[in-house]
This record gives C-alpha cells, sequence and structure tokens, in this order.
C-alpha cells in the first residue's frame, strides 16, 4: 500500500473511531436520560474519552451512584469537579455518596457546600434533613447491634431490584419476593405500560426459593396468571398458606390488591381475584399486612394523618370492614411510616420511615405496646447492621422470630435493592405467641363513631361496582362519607383517588335529585390574592366539569375559589413550610345543599384532623360564620380575573359562582350581623367602589331576593337588611 493510501485509510479509521465513541456517548447520555442507570454506565465505560469530558464523568459519577458503586462514584464525581463541571449537583451526590458509606461528618460537609447552591424551600428543607440523619448516624452508630445481617448472594439477587421478602408460612425453608429482572413477564416496559425494549423498564414479577443444605435451589417464577407485564409485588399469604396476597400495578403507586388460591394444584385457567378490603390500593394505599383474615395493617397518605404515609389498621367484625384508623401519634410523625409488620403477638410493631430519628433514607424502627399503659412506647431504630445510610424497607420476622428478612439498597448490594437476612441475637418472643385480636384495635375501633363498611353504604344497590344507580323509590338508609378532594403542587384535581370520590359523589346525586352541591376550594400561598383566588376556583371548576360530563345538571353545582386567605393548618411552624399545611391546605371541600331530615341519607363529615397548636384558626372562623346567616360584599363580577387592589388590601376575599353562569363573584368581607357588613359596604363605597352590595348566605349559599322573604320570619335580623338594601 503506498504512502497517500495508508494515510486516507488511517484517516478514515480515525474518523470512524471518532463517530463511534460519538454514538457510544450519544447511547450513554439517552439511557441516563432515561433513568436507566445499568445500561448507561455499560457505554460510558466504553467512552474512552471521559477523563477529558466532565459532563460525562458526572453521568457516570451519578449512574454508579444509583448502582451501588459509591466508591467508583466518588471519584467520577471528583474528577468531573476537578475538569470545572458546571452541576452542582456534585455536591449533593458526593455529600449521598459518603453518608452511604458512613462518613456522616464528610457527608455534612458536602451537603452544607450544596446548600449554598439550592434555591428551592422545599430541596433546601430535604438537604437540611439529610444533614439531621447524619447526625443520628453519629450518635447511633456504635450502638449495640442487635442482629448480624447477611446478603442472600448472587444466587437470589440480582442487578435490578429484589423487594419484598416473605417467608412460606408452611415451609420455614422457602422464600418468596418480587423481582424486575431481565425475564421479567412482558419484556421492557414504559410508563404507559407499552413494550420498549430500547428504554422501557422491567416490571415486577414474583418468585420463590428454597434454601436446601446451606445452598439456595434456582429460581423459580410464579404461574402466568399471576405475573401479569404489570408490577406484580407479593404481599404476604393468611394463616395456612393456602391464600396469597399481592399488589398489581402499573406505577409502582396506584393500583389493585389481588388474592389468589395458592396450591400446588391450582386450575390452570383460574385468575386471581380483586380483593374486596378498605384497602384502596388505586388510591396509593400499599405495604398492606394482611395479620389474619379479619385484621390487617397498611400504609396510606389518606386526609386526616400526620403527614406523609402513615400507618393504619382496619378491623372486620362480622364480616363488615370498619374505617381504616389511623395508629396516632405514638407511631406515625410528619415524615413517611411504611411497611409495617406486626408481630403475631400483636403487641409489637416494626416499620420503616424516613422521621429525623434514621441515619439513612429509610430505617427500620420498633415499637411495643405496654398492656398496662395502653399505650405506645417510644419507637427504636434498629441501628447498624440492619439499617445503614441507604433505605431499609419490609421488615419481616421468620415464624419462629430468630431471623429478620429486609430490602435495601445498600452499598454493599449486588445492585439496585437486594434481600439481606438478619440473623437476632435476641429471639423476638412476641412472634412465638399468637393473639387472635390485637390489643390495641379494640379500644381504637369501638371508639370510632364514624365506622363503616363503605363510602356509600347502599342496601339496594352495589355502588362500588360500578353500577349505574337510578333508585329513588323505598329508600333505605344511606351513609355517605363526604371526604375532601385533595391536589399536591401537581395541580392534578383529577387525579384517580378524587374521581373515585367524584364518581361517589354522582352516584349520590342520581339517588337525589334534589341535592346541590357546592365546591369550595383552598390553596396554599403562591403569589397574590388575586392570582390565588382565580385558580382556586379554576380547580374547583375541573371537579365541577367532571360531574357535568357524567350528566349532572350544571344548576346544582356552585362553586368557590377561597385561595390561601382560610388555611386550615399554619403554613410556617418553627420556620419552616409546614408538611402538614402542604398536605391538608390545597383541598377541595364538598358541601351538599338541600340535605332532607327524613333520615334516610346521613353525611359522615371526613374534614382533615389537625392538632389544636397546629391549626392556623382562619378556616374555623370561615365556617363558623358560614355555619349560620352570613354576609359578605361583593365587589365586581367579571367573566375573567379580577385584579382590584381591594383584594389585597382587605381580608376575607372570595370569589364564587354557579357552575352554568359565565360571570365570577367577587366578595370581600366576612360577617354574621349586617349591621357590620352595612358598615363595611359603605367605607368601600366612600372609597369609590359605589357598585359594593352586601349579599347575604344561609349554610353558606347565596340567597335570592324569594329567599331572603321567606327567612325573614326565621331570622329577624334580616329585616334590616330589606330596610336598606333595595
Amino acid at each position: 500500500m503506498t504512502p497517500r493510501y495508508l494515510f486516507l485509510f488511517m484517516l478514515f479509521m480515525c474518523s470512524h473511531l471518532v463517530m463511534a465513541q460519538k454514538n457510544i456517548l450519544k447511547s450513554a447520555d439517552k439511557y441516563f436520560e432515561a433513568e436507566l442507570y445499568t445500561e448507561a454506565l455499560k457505554y460510558y465505560n466504553q467512552y474512552q474519552k471521559i477523563d477529558k469530558n466532565k459532563q460525562a464523568a458526572y453521568r457516570r459519577g451519578v449512574a454508579n451512584y444509583h448502582t451501588n458503586n459509591i466508591e467508583q462514584a466518588i471519584k467520577d464525581l471528583t474528577l468531573s469537579y476537578s475538569l470545572g463541571t458546571e452541576e452542582k449537583q456534585v455536591y449533593l451526590y458526593v455529600g449521598r455518596a459518603m453518608h452511604a458509606k458512613h462518613n456522616f461528618k464528610d457527608a455534612i460537609k458536602f451537603y452544607k457546600n450544596y446548600l449554598r447552591y439550592v434555591e428551592d424551600d422545599e430541596e433546601q428543607y430535604a438537604v437540611i434533613d439529610d444533614i439531621k440523619r447524619c447526625a443520628t448516624g453519629i450518635s447511633i452508630r456504635y450502638n449495640e447491634q442487635p442482629a448480624f445481617v447477611e446478603n442472600l448472594g448472587p444466587s437470589v439477587n440480582s442487578e435490578y431490584d429484589e423487594i419484598h421478602p416473605v417467608q412460606s408460612p408452611t415451609n420455614a425453608k422457602k422464600y418468596y419476593f418480587s423481582s424486575n429482572r431481565e425475564d421479567a413477564t412482558g419484556g421492557r416496559r414504559n410508563k404507559s405500560g407499552l413494550k420498549d425494549e430500547i428504554y422501557g423498564k422491567y416490571s415486577m414479577d414474583m418468585y420463590g426459593v428454597e434454601l436446601n443444605d446451606g445452598n439456595w435451589t434456582s429460581i423459580n417464577a410464579f404461574h402466568p396468571l399471576l405475573n401479569t407485564a404489570k408490577n406484580d409485588i407479593l404481599m404476604g399469604f393468611n394463616g395456612n398458606g393456602s391464600v396469597m396476597y399481592f399488589f398489581n400495578t402499573l406505577d409502582g403507586k396506584t393500583g389493585e390488591m389481588m388474592t389468589d388460591t395458592f396450591t400446588a394444584d391450582r386450575p390452570e385457567d383460574a385468575y386471581p381475584k380483586r380483593l374486596t378490603s378498605p384497602v384502596i390500593a388505586n388510591q396509593g394505599d400499599k405495604y398492606i399486612q394482611v395479620f389474619n383474615e379479619n385484621t390487617m395493617l397498611f400504609s396510606s397518605q389518606r386526609a386526616g394523618g400526620y403527614g406523609g404515609f402513615d400507618i393504619y389498621i382496619a378491623k372486620r367484625i362480622d364480616g363488615k370492614w370498619q374505617t381504616p384508623v389511623n395508629l396516632g401519634p405514638s407511631v406515625n410523625g410528619p415524615y413517611d411510616e411504611v411497611s409495617p409488620f406486626l408481630a403475631k403477638s400483636g403487641a409489637k410493631l416494626y416499620f420503616s420511615s424516613n422521621r429525623l430519628e434514621s441515619m439513612g433514607g429509610f430505617d427500620i424502627f420498633s415499637l411495643a405496646y405496654s398492656m398496662e399503659g395502653n399505650t405506645w412506647n417510644e419507637p427504636k431504630n434498629l441501628g447498624l447492621p440492619i439499617n445503614s445510610g441507604r433505605d431499609e424497607l419490609s421488615f419481616s420476622l421468620s415464624a419462629d422470630g430468630t431471623l429478620g428478612m429486609f430490602t435495601t439498597n445498600r452499598p454493599e448490594s449486588k445492585g439496585g435493592y437486594d434481600i439481606y437476612l438478619a440473623y437476632m441475637k435476641d429471639q423476638v418472643i412476641d412472634q412465638l405467641m399468637y393473639a387472635e385480636s390485637v390489643p390495641f384495635i379494640k379500644s381504637t375501633i369501638e371508639t370510632d363513631s364514624t365506622a363503616t363498611d363503605l363510602v356509600l353504604v347502599d342496601n339496594n344497590t352495589s355502588i362500588e361496582t360500578g353500577e349505574k344507580v337510578t333508585k329513588t323509590k323505598d329508600l333505605k338508609v344511606r351513609e355517605f362519607l363526604n371526604t375532601p378532594l385533595y391536589y399536591g403542587k401537581d395541580e392534578n384535581v383529577l387525579n384517580p383517588q378524587n374521581t373515585q370520590k367524584l364518581d361517589g359523589i354522582y352516584d349520590l346525586m342520581v339517588i337525589y335529585p334534589d341535592l346541590e352541591v357546592t365546591l369550595t376550594c383552598h390553596a396554599m400561598k403562591e403569589g397574590r390574592h388575586e392570582f390565588d383566588l382565580y385558580f382556586s376556583i379554576k380547580r374547583a371548576e375541573k371537579a365541577a366539569d367532571y360531574l357535568i360530563r357524567k350528566g349532572i345538571n350544571s344548576e346544582r353545582v356552585y362553586l368557590r375559589g377561597l385561595g390561601s386567605n382560610f388555611p386550615l393548618a399554619k403554613t410556617m411552624i418553627n420556620g419552616r413550610l409546614s408538611r402538614l399545611a402542604e398536605k391538608n391546605n390545597r383541598r377541595v371541600e364538598i358541601k351538599f345543599n338541600n340535605v332532607k331530615n327524613d333520615g334516610n341519607l346521613v353525611i359522615l363529615d371526613d374534614s382533615p384532623v389537625v392538632a389544636d397548636d397546629l391549626r392556623d384558626g382562619k378556616n374555623d372562623r370561615y365556617d363558623e360564620i358560614i355555619n349560620d346567616i352570613s354576609y359578605k360584599i361583593l365587589v365586581s363580577t367579571v367573566k375573567q380575573m379580577y385584579k382590584g387592589e381591594v383584594l389585597n388590601k382587605y381580608d376575607h376575599a372570595t370569589i364564587e359562582k354557579k357552575s352554568s353562569d359565565e360571570l365570577y363573584g367577587y366578595t370581600v368581607g366576612l360577617f354574621d350581623l349586617y349591621s357590620q357588613a352595612r358598615k363595611f359596604k359603605n367605607q368601600l363605597v366612600r372609597e369609590g367602589m359605589t357598585d359594593a352590595k352586601v349579599q347575604v348566605y344561609l349554610h353558606g349559599k347565596l340567597q335570592t331576593a324569594s329567599d331572603i322573604q321567606m327567612l325573614q320570619e326565621k331570622y329577624p335580623s334580616l329585616e334590616e337588611y330589606i330596610q336598606y338594601e333595595k
């Protein structure tokens, strides 16, 4: 080959290699952005110029962190920093890596460095919480260790996630779990559940494995009718192992609780059935433990909790499930409490929590119920080596109380979450006892005066099956549990939980055609009052539109936006944004009008419960005034947003309309006496608002002139209103 052709050949090869390297980096970045970190690493490790590419080094470091390659993650992130990366989260990830290694003091330094660049308040609080957890780690790392722990090893654990281990109730050597490994049913799927072999993720399937002579047998997948293309997550078994319970979900958050006959001779075409219980998996209830056929525990973010996920217990009495009961502030707190496991005695509870007494993310805690004092003892962090600087979840005990099982994503894991065994130094004798009825549930359940079987109890028709209810004759007593519609920062008022509530409201309004409904939206303060007000009623409109599309006449639906003017929970506590406020102040309240006092319909109020010292007080005062005759001053009726300065100048501004109307009515002031309202109106007139007028409300509903005439005899104070307001 001549020198000229040799040069051209070498030039071609060089350009080919450069292009190949660019394609490798492009593939790595696509997998990284899809959060497929294992796949991304395979490409980043082939990229030859990573030592000179600050972004690639940073991303490989993040990918190594998420796949538990902690030491390599620190090296990559340090390299990225030395190359001058603009990614400020480099401090955060180094802090997390140090945290995972239990280098708590170094982790605190990096977290504090990262705080210098954080502008979002919520993210600041999260990082500060991690600093406090590091402090917890420093204080408890040398406590006496309750167990020896062991990774189940590569025969069971993989580079993917293995979660929720459960010991067989009939064979102490057999274990079951769920995993999203490569042979998962349905292959890779995207967030919509559609096949995506490149950027999709594997779903969870259920598996079994047995320990024979110290060695694990090969892993066996469950029957194809049980393992689906969705995530199938094992929850547990009944006492004799004949029935299994599992969670079937697409997104890991909402789905259905399923049950199946778990026997070797199960029919080949026997499909699992949906579990009828008070656990509403499709609304986010999760981490279920079936203590026995009549008692179950679970975690939920339902209204009335103490913040985040709380642990609830439900009891079936005479074949009827009672309303789930929150275990209270001795167990639950402002952070998340998940993965409950109640020992067989019914008096010792284990759970995972990311509270500040955790040394990592989620730690495992235990607490005992005192028979003498009828109270829970203080929760105890199980400490090292059961807990770590990462997450520990789904703790359970073997039948004899000598062995604990849990799942964790600590650095020693094979990848993702792994299953670990904890050989307890002291046998947990509570697991050797048996309680038909848990000792703390009797007093808890029997004092719950609102206990009911379903949200809507109907002795004629089955609302929960989705049947349309059109009967209006021979009505028997119905109880409706009236729960607000909660929405988060994503503004998704029509989330699955709320649409199910709205379906119940629709069914009720079909049964009782005289019923009217008022939807009142509360919000967190995000800007000026006019914005808070306007967007709060727009949220209420979304709920109203849902009912109207289903067939409810718009004349029967009233809307009100209160913005952030009447908070239920204090927005700030000890100088920090309250999580309780974040959860409970963003809500749409439901109020029914024209409820007849004939006993056929009973509306049970399920408003959020907030302790007195955490309540703002403004919402209580609002409810107190509108519960009877009240007065507001109408200042404007417009088709779009009203931006008058009066909204910022005076308290108690609201915006309201009937769903069938085009115009929004803006009011200010809220009074229980007409004389006060008249005085305030005159002040507004003197300020130039000559069209201001007083409006009358009864139980929060605007009254017409004819309504006021009929109410005059019952409410003599209206005579003064009629005299002056013409």
